[in-house]
């Protein structure tokens, strides 16, 4: 019970990173086992649509419900009431998971009801068919934002106490709980048996963080009312409306992906989950980690930390997030047909995979700064800017597909969702100067040479897309062979303190 309590304890910034990092890898590991599984088993076909379109209405509830509110803005509040006191923290606690708990089940409840209305208005161009199993699979999936939204409550707070262990992993039980149902029970259930292990999956991760919280020295107190309440409802609104763009976003490119070809939905869920990998685990769990030192850099006024903190951040992100683009680039064909071109996922699929994917690759560096910068007008308690630039991706995105499918064809799901990631980009960088003042000159120097490693590690990769060989094998050697030679280009240049890694202190431990 020691060592677990040990595994368990608060840790430092560089430890929380490495942590949030390895449980991020091991939990994408698991989804994309889940997708090959989806993949193989069920193909690219309408349930499969079904199945991925089914999630849009419930994650749309959860970010108007509570995502807002636990996207950083509860932690801000209850970290300074914390810093305050005590015990009104613990009233706070109370008082909000029981106000939050309230609205999301009365708008779970109502959803449940009008369910039949909103999927025939939403997706009013699928086939009466197709509509049905979406409004089946949604009304179980409303599990999914209650159930998320007492997890990351108890996330939120164990995130506050640098509690990172099951933060990191319960999303890695989550996935190991749609896993174990469709492949014991697809073959007999079908697509709905993936559904149901959506469910089993929530229940891994509520309970692995209650875990955690339950044996720290955490503690909450119900209380029906709180003076911070309000702040916390105020400050989160905007948020609300940002998270929402993304979601409007997803549900709309799956209205139009179900209206255009069977099959698109699930190529583009799949080339999302693949480009959103490097995502979380390059940029996410880094700007999750890094985050509440942000809040205690600005909360004490100090500036030229915060200066050096972001500048560190903003490098230590594209060192990965620029890799990945570029490797994942150069080994895309060998890495779609190695890992899905199998069972009843066929040819086309893959294709319509590889060309969506083509264009969300270029988002990934983009996206990725995104969600450092908006922690960062969260730090300064800005939470209507980012919001009022998620509406241009949202605009920008929807208005894209909306006009252009028809003529861009596929490439259209790709191309115009990576253009609003990187207008939304622009615009935060812009106005981010008005609370830090960041080095551009010397972030762009060491960008520079950051480009010129991925340059070096893409000549070595490409020659093994010429050669015969599995495409499984193909993509193992070439990624091997390509992070072999970043990483030696990383040390030529000096870039390499950028990756957080200490190879000499890792070689003194292994070879004395």
């Amino acid at each position: 019970m020691k060592i677990i309590t040990r595994f368990f304890s608060p840790t430092s910034k560089n430890y929380a990173t490495i942590l949030l990092v390895v449980a991020t890898f091991l939990s994408y590991l698991a989804g994309f086992f889940r997708d090959l599984i989806i993949a193989y088993t069920f193909g690219a076909t309408g349930s499969t649509d079904a199945y991925f379109a089914a999630f849009l209405i419930p994650d749309v509830i959860f970010a108007f419900s509570a995502g807002g509110f636990l996207s950083g803005i509860f932690l801000k509040v209850y970290s300074k009431e914390k810093s305050l006191n005590k015990e009104s923290s613990e009233r706070l606690c109370g008082s909000f998971l029981f106000w939050m708990l309230s609205f999301v089940i009365l708008i779970c409840a109502l959803a449940y009801l009008f369910m039949p209305f909103i999927v025939s208005y939403v997706f009013n161009e699928s086939s009466s068919s197709l509509q049905g199993d979406i409004i089946e699979f949604s009304r179980i999936l409303l599990f999914s934002p209650l159930i998320f939204s007492i997890s990351n409550f108890f996330g939120s707070i164990l995130m506050n106490s640098k509690h990172y262990l099951s933060y990191a992993l319960s999303p890695f039980f989550y996935n190991l709980g749609i896993i174990g149902m469709t492949l014991f029970l697809g073959p007999v259930m079908g697509i709905k048996a993936a559904i149901l292990g959506v469910v089993l999956g929530l229940c891994f991760h509520f309970l692995f963080r209650f875990w955690d919280f339950k044996h720290s020295k955490i503690k909450l107190v119900f209380s029906f009312y709180h003076e911070r309440l309000f702040e916390i409802i105020k400050l989160s609104l905007p948020k609300i409306f940002g998270l929402l763009s993304m979601q409007l976003t997803l549900l709309f490119f799956a209205k139009m992906a179900l209206s255009y070809q069977e099959g698109i939905n699930t190529a583009f869920n799949l080339a999302r989950n693949i480009q959103s990998f490097a995502v979380s685990l390059f940029a996410i769990s880094f700007a999750t980690a890094v985050y509440p030192f942000i809040l205690d850099l600005v909360h004490d006024k100090k500036q030229s930390q915060l200066k050096v903190e972001i500048e560190d951040s903003i490098l230590r992100i594209l060192t990965f997030c620029l890799a990945a683009t570029s490797g994942m680039y150069v080994l895309l064909r060998p890495m779609i047909s190695g890992l899905f071109e199998y069972g009843s996922f066929g040819s086309v699929a893959a294709e319509n995979t590889i060309l969506i994917l083509i264009f969300l690759l270029i988002a990934i560096p983009f996206e990725g700064l995104n969600h450092l910068y908006s922690r960062i007008y969260y730090a300064f308690s800005n939470t209507i800017l980012p919001v009022i630039f998620s509406q241009f991706f949202l605009f920008t995105s929807t208005f894209g597909v909306y006009y252009f499918a028809e003529s861009f064809g596929v490439y259209a799901f790709g191309f115009f969702f990576s253009l609003g990631v990187i207008i939304q980009n622009i615009l935060l960088l812009s106005f981010l100067k008005k609370y830090v003042q960041i080095p551009f000159v010397s972030i762009l120097k060491k960008i520079f040479k950051l480009i010129f490693a991925c340059f070096i590690m893409v000549l070595a990769v490409y020659p093994i897309n010429s050669i015969e060989m599995n495409p499984l094998l193909k993509l193992f050697i070439g990624s091997l062979i390509g992070a072999f030679v970043y990483f030696v280009g990383l040390h030529y240049l000096n870039m390499i303190q950028y990756t957080g890694i200490d190879f000499k202190k890792i070689y003194v431990r292994i070879f004395g």
